[in-house]
């Protein structure tokens, strides 16, 4: 598939405020004494329909009906990157599909996690309390201009994920 190809259009993505499954708030201390208040959970049913209509766009703009596989979601950040104006749409389909390569790929799940400076619809490893922000990870490195594998960042950040556990570092959600 080669980049010309890629089609871009607009699907709205939308997130919504409820309760799930799963919910839990945990205070954390950051190094100046900050604290900040974070409560983790599961999709809900209209949260789970806004993470289906964002990967449903980002195969929209691959032209596939398909899930991504990682060459796809490779030339749909490059295509961004060299845009240098994207549509926030896009920016979402293209960070969730980054999650999705990452659920594919290891023991994550989706979650929303909310804090003092909103929400976020993100991947933690099932059990642990551990909040990884795809959409975030991808739009700062698409800010800054930066030229990189996707398949690289997802294995690096899985590699972390699984050390961290492994070596005890992570605590298990109650």
């Amino acid at each position: 598939m080669k980049k010309a190809t890629i089609q871009l259009a607009l699907l709205c993505f939308f997130a919504t405020n409820s309760t799930a499954s799963f919910a839990q708030t945990n205070t954390y201390s950051k190094p100046n004494k900050v604290e900040i208040t974070m409560e983790m959970r599961t999709l809900n049913a209209s949260e789970k329909v806004s993470l289906d209509q964002g990967l449903a766009l980002a195969k929209h703009l691959t032209n596939t009906s398909q899930p991504l596989n990682t060459s796809q979601v490779q030339i749909l950040y490059d295509v961004l990157l060299e845009t240098k104006q994207y549509d926030e749409n896009h920016m979402i389909a293209l960070g969730l599909a980054f999650g999705d390569l990452m659920v594919k790929k290891s023991d994550m799940e989706w979650v929303r996690i909310s804090d003092e400076y909103g929400e976020e619809t993100g991947l933690s490893p099932q059990e642990y309390q551990m909040f990884i922000a795809p959409i975030s990870m991808i739009q700062k490195r698409i800010d800054r201009h930066e030229h990189l594998s996707i398949a690289t960042l997802r294995d690096d950040t899985i590699k972390l994920v699984n050390e961290q556990i492994a070596s005890g570092e992570l605590s298990k959600r109650k």
